[in-house]
Protein backbone atom coordinates (compact mmCIF):
# COMPACT_ATOMS: atom_id res chain seq x y z
CA UNK A 1 0.00 0.00 0.00
CA UNK A 2 3.02 2.54 0.49
CA UNK A 3 4.37 2.28 -3.00
CA UNK A 4 0.40 2.98 -3.96
CA UNK A 5 0.73 5.98 -1.58
CA UNK A 6 3.68 6.83 -3.34
CA UNK A 7 2.89 6.96 -6.55
CA UNK A 8 0.06 9.04 -6.03
CA UNK A 9 2.54 11.50 -4.51
CA UNK A 10 4.09 11.27 -7.46
CA UNK A 11 1.45 11.07 -10.44
CA UNK A 12 -0.66 14.19 -8.50
CA UNK A 13 3.04 16.32 -9.05
CA UNK A 14 3.68 14.89 -12.61
CA UNK A 15 -0.05 16.52 -13.41
CA UNK A 16 1.08 20.11 -12.43
CA UNK A 17 4.48 19.97 -14.59
CA UNK A 18 5.99 18.55 -17.55
CA UNK A 19 9.27 15.79 -17.76
CA UNK A 20 11.46 18.95 -19.30
CA UNK A 21 10.74 20.85 -16.32
CA UNK A 22 11.60 18.40 -13.88
CA UNK A 23 14.63 16.64 -15.90
CA UNK A 24 15.46 20.86 -15.88
CA UNK A 25 15.73 21.27 -12.25
CA UNK A 26 19.43 20.54 -11.08
CA UNK A 27 18.32 20.10 -7.28
CA UNK A 28 16.49 16.60 -8.26
CA UNK A 29 19.48 15.15 -9.44
CA UNK A 30 20.46 12.60 -12.78
CA UNK A 31 18.18 9.72 -12.28
CA UNK A 32 15.05 11.01 -10.36
CA UNK A 33 12.90 11.50 -12.99
CA UNK A 34 13.38 7.74 -14.42
CA UNK A 35 12.96 6.57 -10.47
CA UNK A 36 9.05 8.01 -10.63
CA UNK A 37 8.58 6.95 -13.91
CA UNK A 38 9.74 3.34 -12.59
CA UNK A 39 7.57 3.55 -9.83
CA UNK A 40 4.48 4.71 -11.66
CA UNK A 41 4.49 2.05 -13.92
CA UNK A 42 5.28 -0.51 -11.49
CA UNK A 43 2.00 0.61 -9.49
CA UNK A 44 0.16 0.50 -13.03
CA UNK A 45 1.48 -3.31 -14.21
CA UNK A 46 0.37 -4.49 -10.46
CA UNK A 47 -2.94 -3.09 -10.97
CA UNK A 48 -3.40 -4.29 -14.33
CA UNK A 49 -2.08 -7.73 -13.21
CA UNK A 50 -4.73 -7.94 -10.48
CA UNK A 51 -7.41 -6.98 -12.60
CA UNK A 52 -6.46 -9.32 -15.27
CA UNK A 53 -6.68 -12.02 -12.74
CA UNK A 54 -10.35 -11.05 -12.53
CA UNK A 55 -9.38 -9.74 -8.81
CA UNK A 56 -12.46 -6.44 -8.33
CA UNK A 57 -10.37 -3.36 -8.58
CA UNK A 58 -13.25 -1.35 -6.73
CA UNK A 59 -13.26 -3.40 -3.72
CA UNK A 60 -9.94 -3.52 -3.41
CA UNK A 61 -8.72 -1.90 -0.11
CA UNK A 62 -6.21 0.09 -2.12
CA UNK A 63 -9.43 0.83 -4.96
CA UNK A 64 -9.38 4.85 -4.50
CA UNK A 65 -5.40 5.19 -4.82
CA UNK A 66 -5.76 2.87 -7.72
CA UNK A 67 -7.76 5.27 -9.23
CA UNK A 68 -5.57 8.26 -8.44
CA UNK A 69 -2.75 6.56 -10.00
CA UNK A 70 -4.72 5.89 -13.29
CA UNK A 71 -6.71 8.95 -13.39
CA UNK A 72 -3.23 11.11 -13.38
CA UNK A 73 -1.54 8.75 -15.81
CA UNK A 74 -4.78 9.42 -18.16
CA UNK A 75 -3.80 13.60 -17.39
CA UNK A 76 -0.28 13.06 -18.01
CA UNK A 77 -0.33 10.81 -21.12
CA UNK A 78 -3.44 12.44 -23.07
CA UNK A 79 -3.06 14.67 -26.14
CA UNK A 80 0.10 15.55 -26.44
CA UNK A 81 2.20 14.24 -23.66
CA UNK A 82 4.31 16.05 -21.26
CA UNK A 83 5.86 12.97 -20.32
CA UNK A 84 7.51 10.78 -23.03
CA UNK A 85 9.15 8.52 -20.88
CA UNK A 86 6.29 7.81 -19.04
CA UNK A 87 4.01 7.16 -21.99
CA UNK A 88 6.71 4.51 -23.88
CA UNK A 89 7.06 3.33 -20.36
CA UNK A 90 3.15 2.19 -19.75
CA UNK A 91 2.99 1.34 -24.12
CA UNK A 92 5.86 -1.41 -22.67
CA UNK A 93 3.18 -2.48 -19.99
CA UNK A 94 -0.09 -1.88 -20.80
CA UNK A 95 -0.63 -4.40 -24.23
CA UNK A 96 -3.71 -5.16 -25.65
CA UNK A 97 -2.65 -8.91 -23.77
CA UNK A 98 -2.15 -7.21 -20.42
CA UNK A 99 -5.90 -5.22 -20.31
CA UNK A 100 -7.98 -7.65 -22.77
CA UNK A 101 -11.45 -8.27 -20.01
CA UNK A 102 -10.44 -5.54 -17.45
CA UNK A 103 -13.49 -4.39 -16.20
CA UNK A 104 -12.29 -0.70 -14.64
CA UNK A 105 -13.78 1.89 -16.50
CA UNK A 106 -10.78 4.43 -15.51
CA UNK A 107 -7.63 1.32 -16.73
CA UNK A 108 -9.45 1.04 -20.24
CA UNK A 109 -9.30 4.46 -20.50
CA UNK A 110 -5.68 5.22 -20.15
CA UNK A 111 -5.14 1.69 -22.72
CA UNK A 112 -7.56 4.00 -25.36
CA UNK A 113 -5.66 7.55 -24.24
CA UNK A 114 -2.23 5.30 -25.27
CA UNK A 115 -4.05 4.10 -28.03
CA UNK A 116 -3.66 0.61 -27.54
CA UNK A 117 -7.34 0.16 -29.15
CA UNK A 118 -8.57 0.77 -31.99
CA UNK A 119 -11.69 2.23 -32.09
Amino acid sequence: MENYMATCVCVSILALTSEDALRSRVELGPGVVNKIIQLITKSVESIAKVSRAGGSLEQADEADLWDIILAGCVTCVKGRPRYPSLDKALRRVLTVDTVAGTSPLILRELSQTLQLFKN
